[in-house]
């Protein structure tokens, strides 16, 4: 077993223990750029970021997305618009447990990508068409790099 790896008891262990209680918008923002060039393809870049924090009686992870719409061409890159949003997911201890760093490194991969990305898809689909810019939908599920 890797070193800082959870065993799959402890990790079903803790996760039976912590049940969601809400999912909130924390912070966001959109920005439209002016651009030089129209038409053309623009690549996404989307990353993701996750903080937690816990007390007693809950577990607190908050999901920070970007994306940045980009067009690439001949060396050069100009950026189209950039949309960010900030997800607090709160968990109840249904215990007094210890929500490990362990743990969350293999929740964020299996359990809150798939609660908190459908929200910041369509956060990002209402925002993409309040742009202006033709409508766009997101994968279902969100790839890390």
């Amino acid at each position: 077993m890797k070193k800082n790896a959870i065993s799959p008891e402890e990790y079903a262990g803790i996760l039976s223990s912590i049940s969601l209680s809400q999912i909130l918008l924390n912070d966001c923002s959109a920005k439209k750029y002016e651009i030089k060039t129209k038409g053309g393809a623009i690549d996404l870049d989307i990353t993701m970021k996750l903080g937690y924090d816990q007390n007693a009686s809950e577990a607190s992870f908050i999901t920070n997305y970007k994306l940045d719409g980009v067009k690439r061409s001949e060396g050069a890159e100009e950026k189209v618009f950039t949309i960010t949003a900030s997800f607090l997911l709160s968990y109840m201890k249904k215990k007094e447990i210890e929500v490990t760093k362990e743990f969350v490194n293999v929740f964020k991969d299996n359990s809150i990508e798939l609660v908190s990305w459908p929200y910041f898809r369509e956060f990002v689909q209402n925002m993409i068409s309040r742009m202006g810019f033709p409508p766009l939908t997101l994968p279902s599920k969100f790839f890390s790099k």
